[in-house]
């Protein structure tokens, strides 16, 4: 059990890295996206959608499906609809890479506890 506490510690703490690099990857993307756009939803959709080259459309619906797929394996965790449901609501401010990496990190830090308190 202390062995296994470890392994979800040092996961917490890997989620809790890739939150961080996601986090500052959002704020570079969407400094961009301001500066070239500023607030015009109907631009931004038309970049990266309606008029978008084949490749930025098929990155779109790449990073679409991945950001399903991490929510999906956030579902199958333990209280894992809590966890979506942070993760949606944590999306406008984090981005979809942090958001996720936290709900993650916290996942593990919570199963750490549990396992050291069941070691005891």
């Amino acid at each position: 059990q202390h062995n296994k506490a470890e392994i979800s510690h040092t996961l917490s703490v890997a989620y809790t890295i890739a939150g961080i690099v996601a986090f500052i990857g959002y704020i570079v993307n969407v400094s961009v996206l301001i500066k070239a756009h500023g607030l015009d939803l109907s631009s931004i959709w038309d970049e990266l959608w309606n008029s978008a080259d084949p490749t930025v459309a098929f990155m779109t619906i790449d990073v679409s499906v991945l950001f399903v797929g991490v929510l999906l394996y956030i579902q199958l965790q333990k209280n894992g609809s809590k966890g979506v449901v942070k993760a949606l609501a944590l999306l406008p401010f984090l981005g979809p890479g942090s958001a996720c990496a936290y709900v993650l990190s916290i996942q593990e830090y919570q199963r750490a506890v549990s396992l050291e308190v069941d070691a005891e």
